[in-house]
């Protein structure tokens, strides 16, 4: 089951400022999507969009755009299958403009598997937790691969963001590009029957070969995963 009501809610917050006396607050704005904090502030006729302050409150990570168009590193989950896409999903991690959980090992995820559906269902939750968003990074079979479904339906329900981005043609172990899978989005419906491909972004990196590829999701994951928020937070 898809749930389709809105999860974001603007909420305001008293934050102490004593550290940043300096500024003048003139203004204070939060947006809590459970994830990240927004705060504002302006000094003179300079707008300051980001301060690096751990806010006690909610214990979240702040995460905004800042002045010159750049944002702080989310927090996000990827999906993807293990046994095609593992290297490629490798690359995404460290490209350094977000924080994704750390990927398991071959060893490890078999041994995951091997205790069954349960325990599966629980590294995933365990996994998810405090994430912002679900990076859904589309190979050739990506999209019939079970867990990545229902890791696309939980991080729905969940109200998180979801995004895709396609990575077939990023090299792998062998140093081999793939095919352009099925959109993983086309096949997961509302209860109205609308589909989620209708609402969630399957992106295509521009370029021809891997190092292009690479250079286009690196300059891009970052708004695509805002926009992703964005869109889960009217729909």
């Amino acid at each position: 089951m898809i749930e389709t009501k809105p999860s974001f809610q603007n909420q305001a917050l008293n934050v102490s400022l004593r550290r940043y006396q300096t500024f003048a607050p003139t203004i204070l704005q939060a947006a809590d999507d459970g994830q990240r904090i927004c705060v504002h502030f302006s000094l003179g006729l300079t707008q300051i969009e980001v301060v690096t302050l751990a806010i006690s409150v909610l214990g979240a990570r702040l995460s905004s755009k800042n002045t010159r168009g750049n944002y702080v590193a989310r927090r996000v989950f990827f999906s993807f299958h293990f046994d095609n896409d593992f290297w490629r999903t490798q690359q995404v991690r460290n490209m350094g403009a977000l924080e994704g959980q750390s990927l398991c090992t071959p060893n490890a995820w078999e041994e995951v598997k091997r205790k069954g559906k349960a325990s599966i269902e629980q590294w995933i939750a365990d996994n998810m937790h405090g994430k912002s968003c679900v990076v859904v990074l589309v190979g050739s079979q990506t999209a019939s691969r079970p867990w990545v479904q229902h890791e696309i339906v939980k991080a729905w329900n969940d109200k998180r963001g979801v995004v895709g981005i396609r990575v077939n043609k990023l090299l792998d172990r062998n140093s081999q590009t793939s095919v352009a899978g099925t959109n993983p989005f086309e096949g997961i419906t509302f209860n109205s029957g609308k589909k989620l491909s209708d609402v969630v972004q399957l992106i295509t990196p521009t370029g021809n070969d891997s190092k292009t590829v690479y250079a286009s999701i690196s300059n891009g994951i970052e708004k695509w995963i805002e926009d992703a928020i964005a869109i889960r937070g009217r729909n």
